[in-house]
């Protein structure tokens, strides 16, 4: 559950990215589910040669210039730790930052189990990434009351990786504004930018957009 600190927006239906609301507080008692945007406005356009991303009456958000991701390693849930940029994949990379306690990461895991097949080279590199506080325990037992078997979760309990976006760095390339939310990032580190909210990346537009980013 997220602490008294922790400040997401939490989104569960369709929102366009240029409506300003004020962020939605969230606290141990339980979770304001909030269909709007936080008050940072973000233009929503096209990036160099990349095509835009709309599903659901969201679109994704480019960051310009793109930001170098941080040189960190990542905990997987099995105990190893990988480079969050990888000098030998340089496939482009899907980050996703979920919670057990977010409901609408509920409806979107079972997308991303889906969609990892290791086996696929045409795939980006699938980075799913959760921020309970509880750690491995807590995470363990959502996969396994939702049938999460394949997915290569990695874990983030103290916010080193995904930050706040109260944290007061706001040049920090990887803020946590929104719950669930998808960072996309070149084979290199570069991030492209974000997807806020539930997305399905396995539909036509998804993988054309990873065609470019792959290219670019």
């Amino acid at each position: 559950m997220p602490s008294k600190h922790d400040r997401f927006l939490v989104i569960s239906a369709p929102v366009t990215a240029k409506v300003p609301v004020p962020p939605v507080v969230l606290s141990r008692r339980g979770l304001l589910v909030a269909a709007a945007v936080c008050a940072t406005t973000t233009v929503v356009r096209a990036g160099p040669a990349l095509p835009s991303l709309t599903q659901n009456g969201r679109s994704f958000v480019f960051l310009e210039p793109m930001p170098q991701a941080p040189d960190v390693l990542l905990e997987r849930l099995d105990g190893r730790r990988v480079p969050l940029v990888s000098k030998r994949d340089r496939r482009p990379v899907l980050i996703n930052f979920w919670a057990s306690w977010c409901p609408p990461c509920r409806h979107e895991i079972p997308f991303l189990q889906s969609l990892f097949d290791p086996r696929d080279a045409s795939q980006p590199r699938l980075l799913p990434i959760s921020v309970d506080r509880g750690g491995r325990r807590a995470v363990e037992l959502f996969l396994g009351a939702h049938g999460v078997t394949s997915l290569p979760i990695y874990l983030d309990p103290e916010g080193t990786i995904g930050r706040s976006h109260h944290s007061g760095d706001g040049t920090y390339p990887l803020l946590l504004r929104w719950m669930p939310l998808s960072y996309v990032m070149t084979g290199d580190g570069r991030v492209v930018g974000y997807f806020p909210g539930v997305i399905d990346w396995r539909g036509r537009n998804a993988r054309a957009f990873f065609d470019a980013v792959r290219a670019s």
